[in-house]
């Protein structure tokens, strides 16, 4: 269970970030994800990616959801000790899905009003 003194880190984030960057040059929606997990009291990356909902042609592959699942492959269908870092906050499928797997905790850089104030004030 993560604690709640808890702090996210800037570099778990900077990773996130990365991943956006590499997922925009691919062709994809510029979003990332790292998950970490909290191991007696050290905080380690377990996965991270980019989005591929445009590569994939799956408009359901998003990163929030795709990471989760597969760490989830690998320590199980409910994850309390991680935390999940996006570059955007989660959409409803994958805030259902953090709900769903039981993660720790949800770090993201950019809320949702903010991504359609965004995508209104350039016509996306």
């Amino acid at each position: 269970m993560i604690p709640p003194s808890y702090k996210p880190r800037k570099k778990f984030m900077e990773l996130a970030i990365s991943e956006a960057k590499r997922a925009g040059d691919r062709g994809d929606y510029p979003i990332g994800a790292v998950i970490t997990r909290l191991v007696s009291g050290r905080e380690v990356v377990i996965a991270s990616a980019g989005n591929r909902v445009k590569t994939s042609g799956s408009s359901i592959k998003h990163v929030e959801l795709e990471t989760l699942k597969y760490v989830s492959s690998g320590y199980g269908r409910y994850l309390p000790d991680f935390v999940l870092y996006s570059t955007h906050e989660p959409c409803a499928m994958c805030a259902g899905a953090c709900v769903w797997s039981r993660i720790g905790a949800v770090v993201y850089g950019v809320s949702q009003e903010d991504i359609a104030a965004y995508g209104r004030k350039h016509g996306i």
